[in-house]
C-alpha cells in the first residue's frame, strides 16, 4: 500500500470511532432524559386511596400505565431495554387500549340510551 491510503486508512478508523463515540454519548444522554421523565411521571400520577375524582376503569388505566413505566425505568436502570422491550412494551399499551375500549365503550353507549 501507498503512505497515502494507509494515512487514509488510518483517518477514515479515526473517523469513524469518533462517530460511533459521539453516537453512544447521545444514547446515553437520552437514556438519562427518559429515566428521568419516567420518574416524574411516575410520582405525578400515582394514585393515593383517596383519589375518588377518578371511575374505577380510569383508576384502572392509570394504575396499569404507571406500573408499565415503573417496569420501563427498572429495566432501563437494568441496562436491559431493547427494541424487543419496547416492542412488547407497544403490545402490552395497544392491549390495554383495546380492552378498555371494549370495556368501557359499551357502558358508555348503554348509558346514552337514559339521556
Amino acid at each position: 500500500m501507498t503512505h497515502t491510503v494507509v494515512v487514509n486508512l488510518m483517518l477514515l478508523t479515526y473517523f469513524v470511532s469518533f462517530v460511533v463515540l459521539v453516537v453512544l454519548l447521545c444514547v446515553v444522554e437520552a437514556v438519562e432524559q427518559m429515566e428521568e421523565q419516567l420518574s416524574q411521571f411516575i410520582d405525578s400520577n400515582h394514585l393515593e386511596e383517596t383519589d375518588v375524582e377518578l371511575d374505577g376503569a380510569a383508576r384502572f388505566v392509570q394504575h396499569q400505565v404507571v406500573e408499565l413505566a415503573r417496569d420501563c425505568l427498572a429495566t432501563s436502570q437494568s441496562k436491559h431495554l431493547s427494541t424487543s422491550y419496547f416492542c412488547d412494551l407497544s403490545v402490552k399499551l395497544e392491549q390495554l387500549l383495546h380492552d378498555v375500549s371494549t370495556f368501557t365503550l359499551p357502558r358508555f353507549l348503554s348509558l346514552l340510551e337514559f339521556i
